[in-house]
Order: structure tokens, then C-alpha cells, then sequence
């Protein structure tokens, strides 16, 4: 059964007295992340909303990619880390040797949501979560390809993509909380969220074997 109140207070354990390390992924994500707004605040504040700025699209591609990349490291450090707390910051640095990942697995992911939603806004919503643990697959079986990726997540999340989005409604709250604090509660919260959907995925996967869906032959799979 999907327990999702038992993926987060597992979370909040494993983060107990273990919170330096993570704190210091999610500044360097946060970081990027600022970095590549800061084009996009600035031609807001200096031309106003009406303004389109036709380096933008560049702009957009390149914040794309960034994310694909810190994305794949975060999920390399978070699997690591749920094992063992004391997992070092080198593990996020060394993951991000490995970019390449990252970086087509955001388009790969991004192209197929941004196909669906052209079939108005659910198929894309369902999808968004059909897709959501190829970054772990890819970052727990690094032979694994981007596309088989996400033919596993298809199936890992049959049956389950109601309350892996019942579980993302539930940090709702503490997202919107964030938005008072101008994003400092973000310390708090993506260590906590990035660790309960880790906990989430451990259980998906299980379940898949269990029942057949998927096989460990289909988890080794080097295409």
C-alpha cells in the first residue's frame, strides 16, 4: 500500500541531525536556479511585462538544461543519502561528471509533457507522473538509456500516479509558505520533499517486481 505519511516521517528521520549536506545541495540549486531567472527579472523590471525578450527562448533552453543536470546530481546524492546519512557533498559533485544524463533526460521528458499537453492540460498532468522517476532510475542504473527509462517509469507508477499526485498536493501547503519567506524555507523543504519521493520511488520499484511488471533484467537493460 502507498503510504505517503510513512515516505515523509522516514524523510524527516533519515534528515535528523543529518541536515548539513543537504542544506548545501539545495543552495547550489537554488543558485542555479537564480542565476538563470536573473536575465528574465531583469528584462521584467527594465521593460516592463509587455516586453519579450528575443533572447529568452535561449534563456529558457539553457535554465532547461541546467536543471536536467543539478536534477541528476541531487537524485544521485538523495539515493545515496537515504542509505546512508552521512553520505559527503563529493557525491553531488562527482554526479555531475556524468551531465550528459542530466541534460537528455530533461528534453527527453520535457518533449513528450509538452506533446501531451498539446492534448490540453490532464494527459499532460498524467504524464508529468508517468514520467517522474526516470531521474532515479537513470541515477540508480547509470547503464540504463534515457528512453528505457522511461518505458520503466510507465510501468513502476501503473496504479499509482493518483497518489504520487495526491502526495505532491500534500507539500502544497509548505510550498506556498515558502513564497512568504522568499524562498529561505526552501532549506527546509526540498531535503524533505526530495527524500519522501526517494522513499516514494524505493516503494514503486519493489512493487513492480513483486508483481512482474518490471524485472531486475529489465532494470540492467543497457538501451
Amino acid at each position: 500500500m502507498f503510504e505517503r505519511v510513512t515516505f515523509k516521517l522516514n524523510a524527516k528521520k533519515t534528515l535528523y541531525g543529518n541536515w548539513k549536506v543537504p542544506i548545501l545541495v539545495t543552495l547550489v540549486n537554488l543558485v542555479v536556479s537564480l542565476i538563470f531567472k536573473a536575465p528574465q527579472i531583469y528584462y521584467r523590471f527594465a521593460y516592463g511585462d509587455g516586453y519579450v525578450s528575443v533572447s529568452s527562448p535561449i534563456f529558457t533552453l539553457l535554465s532547461l538544461i541546467a536543471t536536467g543536470i543539478i536534477s541528476y546530481a541531487s537524485t544521485v546524492f538523495y539515493l545515496s543519502f537515504v542509505e546512508n546519512p552521512k553520505t559527503s557533498f563529493l557525491t553531488f559533485l562527482d554526479a555531475l561528471n556524468y551531465w550528459l544524463r542530466g541534460v537528455l533526460a530533461i528534453l527527453w521528458q520535457t518533449l513528450w509533457i509538452f506533446l501531451w499537453s498539446l492534448c490540453f492540460i490532464i494527459p499532460g498532468i498524467v504524464k508529468a507522473i508517468s514520467y517522474s522517476q526516470m531521474f532515479y532510475l537513470l541515477a540508480e542504473y547509470p547503464k540504463m538509456s534515457v528512453k528505457h527509462a522511461m518505458k520503466v517509469s510507465m510501468e513502476i507508477t501503473k496504479g499509482y500516479k493518483g497518489h504520487l499526485f495526491m502526495m505532491c498536493l500534500s507539500f502544497f501547503g509548505l510550498l506556498i509558505l515558502n513564497t512568504f519567506t522568499f524562498g529561505i524555507l526552501s532549506l527546509y523543504i526540498n531535503p524533505y520533499m526530495n527524500l519522501s519521493f526517494v522513499n516514494a520511488y524505493k516503494f514503486l520499484k519493489a512493487k513492480a517486481l513483486e508483481t512482474g511488471r518490471i524485472t531486475e533484467e529489465d532494470l540492467k537493460k543497457e538501451f
